[in-house]
């Protein structure tokens, strides 16, 4: 089909009135895209020594011996009711994963409720595979990655939770933990 002049410019305003009424702003006539400013980097929250203090105790409280599940490397662990094989598929992502919830500007105290709530609800629909991505702790005044030690002992304790693992790179990394529910 050969387009004449006029329908080229008709197309053409067409196009243009188009992106006018979608906000889209031309290029400047120097050719570069103008943007407006980086809004302003967040407050920065003030140490609470005391709640890191008492977070860093609770984790390290956790004492593998005295558990009945077998913890491998630092952000592995299976209960004994999860085969090896069921586990090692786990941490291959070989599981789909049917629901997550991502913790990044929550409280521990926020999160504290959030899990158990988001493991009710995946348990109730029935969910198996699930991932919790709580960042990685580097945008704490003090580097300690609560809400990953939080999720951590929560999923532990968990009588639901039959084991959980590091996400791979692609789901989250050591942002994000995969776990294993129980059937119903």
């Amino acid at each position: 089909m050969n387009k004449t002049k006029d329908n080229v410019d008709e197309d053409s305003s067409a196009f243009l009135d188009e992106m006018d009424r979608m906000g889209v702003t031309p290029v400047g006539s120097d050719g570069k895209a103008h943007l407006s400013p980086p809004p302003p980097a967040p407050p920065v929250k003030p140490l609470d020594a005391p709640e890191d203090q008492r977070v860093l105790e609770e984790s390290l409280a956790i004492n593998p011996e005295d558990s009945e599940h077998e913890i491998e490397e630092n952000e592995n662990l299976r209960k004994h009711s999860l085969s090896h094989k069921h586990f090692r598929a786990l941490r291959q992502g070989k599981y789909n994963i049917q629901g997550y919830i991502d913790l990044h500007g929550y409280t521990v105290e926020e999160a504290r409720n959030l899990i158990p709530q988001f493991i009710n609800d995946s348990l109730s629909r029935n969910r198996v595979c699930l991932r919790i991505v709580h960042g990685k702790g580097r945008m704490s005044p003090d580097g300690i990655p609560k809400l990953k030690i939080l999720t951590h002992k929560m999923l532990s304790q968990h009588s639901a939770v039959l084991g959980y693992c590091k996400a791979r790179p692609v789901d989250g990394g050591s942002g994000a933990t995969i776990f294993l529910l129980r059937r119903k």
